[in-house]
């Protein structure tokens, strides 16, 4: 039976609808099905990426001093690929303009690109590196430390510190007093963390009693305020650079280590005569036939010469101030003829933190306190920081408790009296309870 008219139409307006609906729905599906394939495509892709490395060329030990031929590049995956590791060039930052000018000694533009291996040739190693180790920040001694057994990590909250202080920057401690006097407690010292109010700095045993004296002292006298200042150009101010031909003192200190082994070589033989039995001074007689030092030093010059190679690595480097592995390559490049390694020790860069001297002038008595209890600083925070207490004290007060606004206003007012008089009073025992543990009373 044929369907005429708007049956007709009507079918043929389903089928299309139909249609429609079906192209959406695979459509649909497709592009799911797409899209989880791309997505593979695209986590499949990224585990491929690969990116260029230093990597260690040989098994090294912890202060091993690095050199060009420790460090290789390599291809390695980018997602197992620490933040802080080395690639070939090195963006120049604001953050990492002075670092990189403590290492090289040249001063760069943000934004230009220095050769990464200038920055890690002569660094020291913090722990044990493996061969084809990809060389991470962390496993370098910072190029302003060299730990000393005392150095510990230390924790302030009462230093007022600038606004914008950061992570990295350098500052000064300085402690004011009511009188105006204003000493520095602590000179250029890294914060090493900074959150909230509260910093980190690295601190020997004498900069923790030092600080300790200061903040005692500032618990004692109220208006003493200890704060920090930043420095305006750390690299300049707290770091010296200069050159140093370290081939000339090389040849300088083996020909000096020479003359002193011979020098030892024929006071032996000397003593020898010296200490000789008679029948043994008869034997030396006849094999040194002259006992003076001018005719010992012709006669027997093959016995008493020292060769070069007898002079100790370990002796050249504590002379002329490099390390033994510095010392070793130096003298190989010599041997070789290498004029690459000679010439960079011909003008080896050599950075030295200046000493600054504090003016806080640390008295005996609190300083001796500070050493016969070393819990000090807690128990005084622990017994008379009572800001807090005061502030809840406050906080306790009821309006509720009384009737018309002024009455309320007046008995506010009466109360935060009372809490201040407190608080003096509080004052008062914390600086009378203090003089009197520096009295020894």
């Amino acid at each position: 039976m044929m369907l005429v008219g708007p049956m007709k139409k009507k079918m043929v307006t389903t089928v299309i609808l139909v249609v429609i609906i079906l192209t959406v729905i695979f459509g649909v599906i497709g592009f799911l099905l797409l899209s989880g394939k791309q997505n593979q495509i695209d986590e499949l892709m990224k585990k491929a990426e690969v990116v260029e490395r230093y990597v260690f060329t040989e098994n090294f030990p912890a202060g091993h001093v690095i050199d060009g031929d420790d460090l290789t590049l390599a291809v390695v995956k980018a997602e197992s690929t620490p933040d802080n590791s080395y690639s070939f060039q090195t963006v120049v930052t604001p953050g990492n303009r002075e670092e990189i000018y403590q290492y090289t000694g040249t001063t760069y533009k943000t934004g230009e690109l220095v050769n990464t291996l200038e920055l890690l040739i002569g660094r020291t190693l913090k722990i044990n590196a493996s061969r084809k180790t990809t060389l991470t920040d962390e496993m370098l001694v910072p190029i302003d430390e060299t730990p000393s057994d005392d150095l510990r990590l230390e924790e302030f909250t009462m230093i007022n510190l600038p606004s914008d202080a950061v992570d990295g920057e350098y500052i000064d401690v300085r402690i004011m007093f009511p009188t105006g006097e204003d000493f520095t407690v602590l000179l250029g010292k890294k914060i090493e963390k900074y959150t909230d109010s509260t910093i980190f700095l690295k601190l020997t045993e004498d900069e923790i009693l030092t600080m300790g004296s200061a903040i005692v002292e500032a618990y004692m006298y109220e208006g003493t305020k200890i704060y920090a200042t930043k420095y305006v150009d750390p690299s300049n101010q707290l770091y010296s650079y200069k050159k140093i031909d370290y081939v000339a003192k090389y040849k300088a200190a083996v020909a000096s280590l020479i003359e002193s082994k011979e020098e030892k070589n024929l006071e032996a033989i000397i003593e020898k005569f010296r200490t000789a039995s008679p029948e043994e001074y008869e034997a030396l007689l006849a094999e040194y036939p002259d006992t003076y030092r001018e005719e010992l030093a012709k006669r027997h010059s093959n016995e008493i010469k020292v060769m070069e190679r007898d002079v100790e690595i370990n002796e050249i480097a504590q002379y002329i101030g490099l390390n033994e592995y510095e010392t070793e390559e130096l003298r190989t490049a010599i041997d070789e003829k290498n004029e690459d390694v000679i010439s960079k020790y011909e003008n080896k860069i050599v950075t030295s933190k200046k000493q600054l001297a504090r003016t806080y002038p640390v008295k005996p008595e609190v300083l001796s306190v500070i050493k016969s209890n070393p819990n000090i600083l807690k128990e005084i925070k622990d017994t008379f920081d009572v800001t807090a207490q005061i502030s809840g004290e406050v906080q306790k007060f009821d309006p509720t408790l009384y009737g018309d606004e002024n009455s309320i206003q007046e008995a506010y007012e009466k109360y935060v009296e009372n809490v201040k008089n407190e608080l003096q009073t509080q004052k008062d025992e914390r600086v009378k309870y203090l003089n009197s543990l520096i009295a020894g009373e």
